[in-house]
């Protein structure tokens, strides 16, 4: 097991970790089933749901900073052959909001560099 992976699992809460790992899914937009991980990999995947959990309780909740406390669907923490991957998941069918996946995805980004 890599030291990176053990680190970033034993600093997220388990509050985060979803039990099935055979979907990811967002209510209303879409599901992806997930078929296999590698024999030897350990994963640990992750929902961040802001509407259940203040993720970011330092920032503002005004309309101005809250590119700032976008997170994206899921993170998939993989360790394989003791490498780390992260696998960041933000499921839309549409890109109408102005890059907010893109958004999303950065700021998560920015947020697991930054643990």
């Amino acid at each position: 097991m890599s030291n990176n992976y053990e680190s970033l699992v034993s600093l997220i809460r388990d509050i985060h970790i979803v039990e099935d790992t055979t979907k990811l899914e967002e209510k209303g937009v879409m599901s992806i089933d997930i078929s296999q991980f590698p024999r030897d990999s350990l994963y640990t995947l992750y929902k961040f749901d802001p509407e259940k959990y203040d993720l970011f309780p330092f920032f503002s909740q005004s309309k101005e900073a809250s590119g700032l406390r976008d997170v994206c669907d899921y993170i998939l923490l993989v360790d394989y052959a003791e490498r780390l991957y992260i696998l960041l998941f933000e499921l839309k069918h549409s890109n109408k909001d102005n890059n907010k996946a893109k958004r999303q995805l950065n700021a998560t980004a920015c947020l697991i560099e930054y643990i």
